[in-house]
């Protein structure tokens, strides 16, 4: 498989036509998503407001919370698409594989942070670099340290192309937000679906690639290690 591994379109065509085919356990997931986020960030907002441990639990609550929903997610995504049923095992398969994708989420969080901080686009290129590290941890990968090389291994030639396709996607969930908060039902799992396809076309792609050498590996890429 070459440099065109994939294109925005069939992405976005991927994500409407799986969403078509798995409509009640992706409306529902999403609801319950949408459900989550409204109450726990709203008692987190409130618990900003005060000082000591209520403001520091809720808040960390939250951010958990947000990091399950996101591995469900994951979950649950590459489920549908590899044609595997769907229950409790595979979205939970253990707790360690969840406390792996918690370490990765935080590590890129802090990086593309990092990132904007310097500068703006340092910030987005190491978000587009290592932007499937959950996915690679959710698939099963139990080195999170790994993961981030192997998530620069996805993404290499396919890094502007994976911008574009984050920005429509990004647009496209602006305008769900807009209809009321409803239009995320439809435009939050054709996002998350859209995103695993692209996941499995690179993996596939990947395959045929020389390996990354294992020094270029987080915390901080080589970009950073030299300042």
């Amino acid at each position: 498989m070459n440099g065109e591994a994939f294109s925005v379109s069939e992405a976005l065509r991927y994500g409407w036509e799986t969403f078509k085919r798995n409509v009640g356990p992706a409306t529902l997931l999403a609801l319950a998503t949408l459900v989550a986020t409204f109450l726990v960030d709203g008692l987190a907002q409130q618990a900003t407001a005060r000082a000591g441990a209520l403001a520091f639990g809720s808040t960390l609550l939250s951010k958990l919370m947000h990091a399950l929903l996101s591995f469900l997610w994951v979950r649950f995504a590459l489920a549908v698409h590899d044609g595997r049923p769907i229950g409790t095992r595979e979205l939970l398969p253990s707790g360690l594989m969840f406390v792996n994708f918690l370490a990765v989420s935080i590590m890129y969080g802090l990086l593309v942070m990092a990132g904007l901080v310097l500068l703006v686009v340092p910030g987005l290129y190491l978000a587009v670099r290592y932007g499937f590290v959950g996915f690679v941890v959710a698939d099963g990968r139990p080195d999170p340290m790994g993961a981030f090389r192997e998530s620069s291994q996805l993404t290499r030639g396919v890094r502007g192309r994976l911008f574009l396709l984050a920005v429509v996607l990004f647009l496209m969930n602006i305008a769900g937000a807009l209809v009321f908060g409803i239009g995320l039902l439809l435009t939050l799992p054709m996002t998350v679906f859209a995103t695993a396809y692209v996941y499995r076309r690179l993996a596939e792609r990947a395959a045929s690639l020389p390996p990354i050498p294992s020094t270029e590996v987080p915390p901080w890429p080589p970009e950073f290690q030299q300042r």
